[in-house]
């Protein structure tokens, strides 16, 4: 299955039909194209393998660097 038929079926398996509220955090452009496919955001982080230039060409909303900015940028969105 491909990345958005996960995310789907995740988001079905946890009883979620309003995606509003959800973001997919990944390190690759098949993670964010993925999310976009979902319609959920999508913010990509630089301590995986890809990089921010994969991340920004797939449409990455947000990037964090660092797991605590990444804290910092799921947290200011409540």
């Amino acid at each position: 299955p491909d990345k958005c038929e996960v995310i789907l079926h995740a988001l079905y398996e946890m009883g979620i039909s309003d995606r509003s509220g959800c973001v997919m955090v990944g390190d690759r452009s098949h993670d964010a194209i993925g999310a976009k496919m979902a319609r959920i955001d999508f913010i990509g982080v630089l301590y995986g393998y890809g990089s921010r230039e994969e991340l920004t060409a797939a449409g990455a909303d947000q990037i964090a660097e660092t797991p605590e900015a990444l804290e910092t940028l799921i947290l200011s969105a409540n």
